[in-house]
């Protein structure tokens, strides 16, 4: 896909092995580990100064979930990183198949694999451990694809107001959304839950040197036990919100306080769920971008910005991130809508132009000045209006399905 033009996958075939014929949607997921083997910085505090870890707590993964239609192919990628890469993601994605890479903002990951103005916060870039991620991440979507079954889906929604805060301002906005979307298999067995909830992974602070998930690693653990099906987790918003741990004597303790409560409001939700739609229609949007003028010599001038549908579900893929402002603007915007942050590419943080303007820490790092989150907004706004009217023309011609828009 050239970036310079916007690509409508409609995702159509691309000779994966035959389908039950009676089946309307197919699913399959994969999991693999992605602790370093070796002692690597780690990535997220400038502090840490490209210190290497010195161990392991917990382990950390990526996991992949292969969606399907007879018309439609998607792939989502979930990784307890500190944000994701547009030469990965391009790395990692099937020829013809949209993909959006999605990292938790992990703080406790390993870095090394950013180039230019992240060796600061990240570490020396290593080309051969990013090689090596590469090539498991490739694997773990082949994985997914090859397990596929017919299969079914219901999103729920829900909110946790009390583990957010703003950073930036004391009572400031949050987004309390607890989103998910649960895939089961024909028998209603649970298959994977996408999860999607806003704040920084950043329980552990700079001192810590050891490998670890954070808290959104112990979360998808806990819900997993829960539920016995693999869980992906998403990250919003995040740009000045923080976790607010309810308990811990230590801030491992804190990580799993955080994710056994957010992962027991999850399962509430995933067993309120009634229904479950086989008949799936799926579309992704991805624009190529020319960026404003950026303030920092080493920022990119390109990226790439997506939306993927799936049902009456939108899910803007931010490129880096974005203030919570900008989020519940655009969920306003288009309600019923999820933001994934650190999506595909990493260019800093995104503020509105108030807040650019009081300047502070999400202020330094927003390399493309004051008018950049309005630009985003904007840019978002134009992709989720066209493929609302892709949808509706596709409808009416009676072509790629159905387009659940309540708008």
């Amino acid at each position: 896909m050239k970036r310079a033009a916007v690509a409508l996958f409609l995702l159509a075939g691309c000779g994966s092995e035959p389908k039950a014929a009676t089946a309307e949607f197919w699913a399959g997921v994969a999991t693999v580990e992605i602790t370093p083997t070796r002692l690597v910085p780690l990535g997220g505090y400038g502090a840490r100064k490209g210190k290497p870890m010195t161990g392991v707590h917990d382990p950390i993964y990526a996991k992949a979930l292969w969606l399907e239609t007879k018309d439609a192919k998607a792939c989502i990628v979930t990784t307890d990183l500190i944000g994701s890469t547009l030469e990965i993601r391009d790395a990692i994605r099937p020829e013809g198949v949209p993909l959006v890479l999605a990292a938790s903002h992990n703080h406790s990951g390993p870095g090394a694999l950013a180039k230019g103005m992240w060796v600061m916060a990240m570490g020396k870039y290593d080309a051969e451990f990013t090689a090596e991620l590469t090539a498991k991440l490739k694997k773990l979507v082949e994985d997914a694809r090859s397990v596929v079954v017919p299969a079914r889906i219901a999103f729920a929604r829900g909110e946790v107001p009390e583990l957010v805060r703003n950073r930036r301002h004391k009572d400031g906005p949050v987004d309390p959304e607890l989103n998910l979307f649960l895939v089961t298999d024909a028998m209603s067995r649970p298959l994977a839950v996408v999860t999607n909830f806003t704040a920084h992974g950043t329980v552990l602070p700079d001192e810590n040197f050891l490998v670890s998930g954070d808290w959104p690693g112990a979360f998808q653990r806990a819900l997993e036990r829960e539920l016995g099906a693999t869980v992906l987790f998403t990250n919003g918003a995040e740009g000045d919100i923080a976790p607010r741990a309810p308990s811990g004597r230590d801030d491992f303790e804190k990580c799993a306080a955080i994710g056994d409560l957010l992962a027991a409001r999850a399962a509430t939700l995933v067993r309120g769920i009634e229904k479950k739609a086989e008949r799936v229609t799926m579309s992704y949007v991805e624009r190529g971008v020319e960026l404003p003028t950026p303030t920092l010599l080493l920022a990119p001038g390109k990226s790439v910005l997506g939306l993927l549908r799936l049902n009456d579900v939108r899910m803007f893929c931010f490129p880096g991130e974005p203030g919570v402002e900008l989020g519940l603007e655009l969920k306003k915007r288009f309600p019923g809508s999820w933001v994934l942050g650190l999506a595909n590419d990493h260019l800093g943080y995104f503020l509105t132009e108030e807040e650019f303007l009081k300047g502070g820490y999400e202020a330094r790092v927003s390399f493309y000045g004051p008018k950049m989150g309005p630009w985003l907004l904007e840019r978002f706004r134009e992709i989720g209006e066209r493929e609302h009217a892709e949808g509706r023309a596709g409808q009416s011609e009676g072509g790629r399905g159905e387009n659940h828009d309540r708008r």
